[in-house]
Parts: structure tokens; C-alpha cells; sequence
């Protein structure tokens, strides 16, 4: 029990320590939301540098270096921007705090710190990268902290949406990696229906090829058994034809170690 006990306060004062941090270091909270980020991309049956790479590094219009989260790659060279923001100091001072004014002062501050992070992304330009879709999705990876967002600032989507900011949580983000990952299955499908298709037709080739050459047999076979013919008939026809007249030499009593075959018998008359 007393080692059940010490495990508990363990874990429980290292929940303490992780929530400490992430409330007061954005870097490591920041680094918290990326990893969320990541395990939700692995889950999802998206492979990494292939289907999406992380911390890579673009260059937007103004020629100034942007580093986004996650770059996802759909079919035809095309992609999306996932940016993670964590919001946590007014969302956990929200629900700790134990007046109704203090708590409607802490949601005010959680929803203008996730418009804060709106306009900073929007200003990044991620949406300039090359092959993007024109909006970036920020990430919120706690889900409830989205939805307080959400639920008390009906305006708040919009307000992203026009600066090309898509809000997402970890339950839209899912789907929106299956769908993505949904189009890179279908994309290898066609792919694989075309690489078929092209099979096919170079089979169909080689078939109708050796079709001519099957053919060509057959005339040759033809006319091999026609000279066979003509030869065979050189050999019994006529009174002067000659097995007749290799057996006249034999008659004659020419000393041969051979004989005619018996198939040749008859031609000799």
C-alpha cells in the first residue's frame, strides 16, 4: 500500500510539475502541443516524411524564412499547414477561479489570447508556401479549451476563416487526417489502375505479335509440307523415277549394305 501510495504522489506530482510548465513556459507548452500534434498524425495511418514532415522550412513571398509545425502532403503536390497553439494560463485560471466575475474575466482573456494566436499565425503566411491550399490549420490541442473558446465567442471561426485560418481540435483534426489520408490510398489505387492499364495494353501488343508469328508458322509449315509434296513426288512418279531406278541399280548387282524402306515398295514400277 505504501508503495501504491508513493507511486500515486509520484505521478501525480509530476501531472502537477507537466501542468506547471505548460501554464508557465510557453516554449515547452508549445513543444507539449507539437508532440500531441505528431502522435494524432501517426494514429491516423499518415507515415512520416512521406505523408507529412515536420519543422520543415519554407520561404513565404517576402522571402522570409517560416518554419509551420507540420506540412501534410496530399496527391498532386499539394498541401496543408498545421500550426499548434497552446492556450492554458486564463482557460486553467477559468476553472480554478471561485467568482463568476473572475471567471468571466478569465474567459475573455482565454478567447482574445486563441484571437491572439489568429493573428499571429495569419501574419506568418504560411498559406504562401508553395502548393498550399491558401489557409493554415492552428491546432488546439485541448479539446475543451477549443470548445470554451468556441461555445462563448460565436463570431470566433469567422474571425480566423477570414485571415485563412482554419480552428481545429484533436476530434476535427482526426477527421480531417483520415479524409487526407483517405485521398493518398485513393490516389495509389488510380495509380495502380493506370499502371494496369498501361500493362494491359503492352500485353495486348506482345499477344497480337506473337499471333503474326503463330501465323507465320503455320504458312511455313504449309509450305514445307508442300515441298515435302513436290519432292515426294519427284522421287515416285514416272516410269523413269527414281526409286525405280535405285532398284535397278540393286537388280544389277551393285553390292549395297542398305535396303529401300518398305514405305517406298510400289513406286518402282
Amino acid at each position: 500500500i505504501k508503495k501504491v501510495l508513493e507511486q500515486t504522489n509520484l505521478v501525480s506530482e509530476q501531472a502537477n510539475n507537466l501542468a506547471s510548465a505548460l501554464k508557465g513556459e510557453n516554449k515547452k507548452a508549445g513543444n507539449w502541443g507539437e508532440n500531441v500534434l505528431e502522435t494524432i498524425l501517426q494514429n491516423t495511418g499518415l507515415i512520416k516524411g512521406e505523408h507529412y514532415i515536420t519543422q520543415d522550412v519554407h520561404y513565404n513571398e517576402e522571402d522570409k524564412k517560416i518554419i509551420p509545425d507540420v506540412v501534410v502532403n496530399l496527391p498532386d503536390e499539394r498541401k496543408v499547414i498545421i500550426d499548434s497553439k497552446v492556450s492554458l494560463v486564463n482557460y486553467d485560471n477559468y476553472f480554478t477561479c471561485e467568482t463568476e466575475e473572475g471567471q468571466k474575466l478569465e474567459l475573455t482573456k482565454h478567447i482574445a489570447s486563441v484571437r491572439q494566436h489568429v493573428i499571429e499565425l495569419s501574419q506568418k503566411k504560411y498559406d504562401d508556401i508553395k502548393g498550399s491550399l491558401g489557409f493554415v490549420m492552428m491546432f488546439v490541442p485541448i479539446e475543451s479549451a477549443y470548445l470554451l473558446a468556441m461555445q462563448n465567442d460565436r463570431e470566433l471561426w469567422n474571425f480566423a476563416y477570414n485571415k485563412n485560418v482554419v480552428l481545429v481540435s484533436s476530434t476535427t483534426l482526426i477527421s480531417s487526417l483520415r479524409i487526407f489520408a483517405d485521398l493518398w490510398r485513393t490516389d495509389k489505387l488510380n495509380k495502380n489502375a493506370e499502371k494496369i492499364i498501361e500493362n494491359s495494353g503492352k500485353m495486348y501488343e506482345k499477344f497480337v505479335g506473337f499471333l503474326e508469328t503463330f501465323e507465320d508458322i503455320g504458312d511455313k509449315i504449309n509450305k514445307t509440307n508442300e515441298t515435302y509434296h513436290k519432292a515426294f513426288n519427284q522421287l515416285k512418279d514416272g516410269r523413269g523415277n527414281l526409286i525405280k531406278q535405285a532398284k535397278d541399280i540393286q537388280t544389277l548387282g551393285v553390292k549395297t549394305l542398305k535396303s529401300i524402306p518398305e514405305k517406298f515398295e510400289g513406286y518402282d514400277e
